[in-house]
């Protein structure tokens, strides 16, 4: 998190001095670099085709990965767990067992959702029949390239933050100021 505030976000994260981290949150940042050490073969072949190459969000899933990394965190017993990551249709069909069954649809994890162009809700593939383990996933940029604030979704899924935390956004509000105390 350290080099995300000081790359993408506002420079009042520099000058705002230290701040007491709360020990109730972990943030697992997994850059694309890191991810593709794990990927090392496949992106190495795939970019020397096409420098240009962009990876959509399903070339990160790994299913036994994914199982592993999510069942040792909830071994740690957290209140939630946010994936940003959008699993939707191009990660395939999915065929769960019985333990990848109980760990992807673990009640504490919530999976990013998107919208469409006409703000509809676009599922991931591990969504549940009523939604409930699914909210939606947008930071905006500032035309600066910085995010200073969170938009609430305008689509029938909450935010991804209003799920985890479950709390919800004031609905007088347009956006709110991140990191601010």
């Amino acid at each position: 998190m350290y080099n995300d505030e000081k790359t993408n976000c506002d420079t009042r994260f520099k000058i705002r001095g230290a701040q007491a981290a709360n020990q109730e949150v972990v943030i697992l940042w997994l850059k694309p670099a890191d991810v593709n050490r794990y990927y090392d073969m496949r992106t190495q072949t795939l970019i020397q085709l096409n420098e240009l190459t962009e990876f959509s969000d399903g070339f990160y899933w790994d299913q036994k990965l994914w199982f592993q990394l999510l069942k040792t965190i909830l071994a740690q017993n957290p209140k939630s767990i946010g994936v940003s990551v959008f699993f939707g249709d191009s990660i395939g069909k999915l065929e769960l067992n019985r333990k990848e069954t109980e760990v992807f649809m673990d009640p504490r994890i919530f999976w990013a959702s998107q919208a469409n162009s006409f703000d509809q809700i676009i599922t991931p593939r591990l969504a549940k029949t009523d939604l409930s383990n699914v909210g939606q996933y947008e930071v905006y940029r500032d035309e600066d390239g910085f995010v200073r604030k969170i938009v609430p979704a305008w689509i029938e899924s909450p935010h991804l933050t209003e799920k985890m935390t479950g709390l919800h956004f004031p609905e007088d509000s347009v956006s709110h100021l991140i990191n601010f105390r």
